[in-house]
C-alpha cells in the first residue's frame, strides 16, 4: 500500500471545507489517509456504530460461563472475522499484505494447494452419502478431479453462448472426457460449491464469461500464491489505516439520506439522520454538512437499493444501469469457539472439513479451521445455499450446524463455548457481501460505477478494475478517488 503520490514540486491548494467520506470501511479510510498525508481536511461519516464496514472483528468467549469465576479477573478471548478474512496472494503480491507486516501485524500463513501432497492433510471430507470419512487419498484424489473440472471449464469453448455458468457446469457434466469429470457426485459437489462461495452466488446468477477477467476490462492477473489472514483479525489493519485520523474527523451513527453537488465553488452538501433520545423530532436529529468534494464508498447492495442515498443531481442512467447489472452476492458466516481443537487429526496442524451432503450447493459445505489466527479453538462455516434461514431463524441455522458436526465427528464432538452469526444481507449499510460478475453485466460496467459525478466520487471493491471483490481492491480505490481529487487541487 503506497503512500502519497503527488510530486513534491508541486503545490496543492488546501480547500476551505473537507473533503467528505462516505463510509469508514476500507476504502474510505484509505482515501482519507491518502489525504491527511497531502494535508487535505476530511470528514468521514459512518452509518454504523464501529469503523470497518464488512470487515468485522468479533471478540468470542474462550471458556464456558462460570459463576465461580474470580472477580475482576479477564477471560481469554479469540478475535474472529465475521466480514473479510483472508488476504490472497500473501505479501509477495498483496500490497495490503506488505502494509500490515511492514507496520508489524503477524500475518497467519493458510496454505491451501500449494503442495498437492499435502491436500489430504490440510482437509478432511466427510462424506455424508455413505457416513464416513474419506481417506487421505481420495481426499488427494477428489482435490485433483475438482481442479480438473475448474481446467475444463477454463478450456471451455463459446462460453458466451451460455446464459451463466451454471449452463455451463452442466456441459462440462455431459461431456464424456478424462476421468469422466462431473459424473461422480463428489465432482458435481466440490465444483458447484467452490465457484459458489467464491461468488457468493448461485451459478444461475453468475456471468457465463466469470472466468475471462479481461472481458470486463479488469487487470488479467489476479493472485498468486496463497493465502494470509492477520492474527488477531482484520480489525487490526483499521486500527492501521485509522492512525492519523482525529476523532474529531470520524463520525459514526450518521446515516446519509442525501448527496448534493452544487455544481459551483459552493461544492458538495451531504445531509445525514442520526437517532436521538429527543421526542420532539420522534428521535431523529437531521444534520447537513458542506465538503469541497464526496467519495462514496458504501457497499453495492446499498447503492442498488438507493434508498440510503438521494443523488442531486440524479446519477446518469449509464451508472444507473451499471450498479444494477453487476452482481452482489450474499454470504453468511456461523463461528463457534470450542475446548479443543477435536476435528483435527494432528492436533497441531491445522485442519478444514468439508462436508459433502446431498444437495446442490451443500447447505453448509466448509468448516475452516481458524484457530491460529483466531487465538483459540475456532470454526467458522460459511453458507449461500441457507443465507436466507441465518437470517430468518439464526437459531435453527446454528442448530443444522451443531447437529452436522455431531453427525460427523460422533463422541469427538464437542458443544461450542460461544457461537456469532452475521447478518450481511439484512444489515442496512451492506445489504450483501461483495460483488461478483452477474448474468447481465458489461464490459466496462465497472469503470462506469468509478466514473466520478462532478464533485461525488466513487470508491469501493465493486469500483475496482485491478482487485474486484477483493479488500486490496476496496484499498487502492479510496487512494484512486484521493489522487483524483489532489490532482484537481495541484496549482
Amino acid at each position: 500500500m503506497s503512500t502519497s503520490s503527488t510530486n513534491p514540486d508541486h503545490v496543492i491548494k488546501t480547500p476551505t471545507s473537507p473533503v467528505i467520506i462516505i463510509g469508514a470501511g476500507v476504502a474510505g479510510l484509505s482515501a482519507a489517509k491518502r489525504l491527511k498525508e497531502n494535508n487535505i481536511p476530511v470528514l468521514i461519516l459512518e452509518g454504523r456504530n464501529r469503523l470497518g464496514g464488512r470487515i468485522h472483528t468479533v471478540a468470542m468467549n474462550t471458556q464456558e460461563n462460570n459463576s465461580n469465576q474470580e472477580e475482576g479477573s479477564t477471560q481469554k478471548k479469540a478475535f474472529v472475522d465475521m466480514g473479510a478474512a483472508w488476504m490472497d496472494g500473501g505479501p509477495q503480491f498483496n500490497s495490503l499484505c506488505r502494509f500490515a507486516q511492514d507496520h508489524g501485524l503477524t500475518l497467519v500463513h493458510t496454505p491451501y494447494q500449494e503442495n498437492p501432497a499435502e491436500i489430504g492433510r490440510q482437509h478432511r471430507a466427510w462424506d455424508a452419502n455413505h457416513h464416513k470419512w474419506l481417506n487421505w487419498f481420495q481426499v488427494n484424489w477428489l482435490m485433483f478431479r475438482n481442479g480438473m473440472i475448474l481446467r475444463a471449464l477454463e478450456q471451455q469453448e463459446n462460453k458466451a453462448q451460455y446464459q451463466n455458468m451454471y449452463q455451463r457446469v452442466q456441459q462440462i457434466y455431459q461431456q464424456p472426457g478424462l476421468l469422466n469429470l462431473g459424473k461422480d457426485h463428489y465432482d458435481q459437489m466440490l465444483a458447484e460449491t467452490f465457484t459458489v462461495h467464491n461468488e457468493a452466488a448461485f451459478l444461475t446468477e453468475i456471468h457465463p464469461l466469470n472466468d475471462d477477467v479481461a472481458y470486463f476490462h479488469v487487470k488479467d492477473e489476479y493472485y498468486k500464491g496463497t493465502e494470509y489472514m492477520i492474527q488477531g483479525g482484520y480489525q487490526k489493519l483499521i486500527e492501521l489505516l485509522q492512525e492519523g485520523i482525529g476523532e474529531e474527523e470520524i463520525l459514526l451513527n450518521h446515516t446519509v439520506t442525501s448527496t448534493t453537488d452544487h455544481k459551483s465553488s459552493d461544492g458538495v452538501t451531504v445531509t445525514t439522520t442520526q437517532s436521538t433520545t429527543n421526542t420532539n423530532n420522534n428521535g431523529i436529529t437531521k444534520t447537513t454538512f458542506q465538503g469541497s468534494h464526496v467519495i462514496v464508498t458504501v457497499p453495492l447492495g446499498v447503492l442498488k437499493t438507493n434508498n440510503l442515498l438521494l443523488f442531486e443531481p440524479p446519477l446518469p442512467p449509464s451508472k444507473q444501469g451499471a450498479i444494477q447489472r453487476i452482481g452482489f452476492g450474499v454470504l453468511e458466516k456461523i463461528a463457534m469457539t470450542f475446548p479443543t481443537t477435536f476435528w483435527r487429526t494432528v492436533p497441531h496442524r491445522r485442519q478444514d472439513v468439508y462436508h459433502i451432503g446431498v444437495e446442490h450447493p451443500v447447505d453448509f459445505p466448509n468448516f475452516v479451521d481458524v484457530t491460529e489466527s483466531a487465538g483459540a479453538p475456532t470454526l467458522v462455516t460459511t453458507t449461500v445455499a441457507k443465507a436466507q434461514l441465518v437470517h430468518d431463524n439464526p437459531q435453527e441455522a446454528v442448530e443444522r450446524v451443531q447437529s452436522l458436526l455431531a453427525s460427523m465427528f460422533g463422541k469427538l464432538y464437542q458443544e461450542p463455548l460461544d457461537i456469532q452469526t452475521t447478518q450481511w444481507k439484512t444489515d442496512p449499510f451492506s445489504l450483501g457481501a461483495y460483488m461478483h460478475f452477474g448474468r447481465e453485466m458489461k464490459p466496462g460496467d465497472i469503470e462506469l460505477l468509478a466514473e466520478p459525478h462532478g464533485r461525488i466520487r466513487f470508491a469501493g471493491e465493486a469500483t475496482s478494475t485491478e482487485y474486484p471483490s477483493y479488500v486490496e481492491g476496496a484499498a487502492l480505490s479510496g487512494q484512486r478517488e484521493a489522487d483524483r481529487i489532489l490532482a484537481e487541487l495541484i496549482t
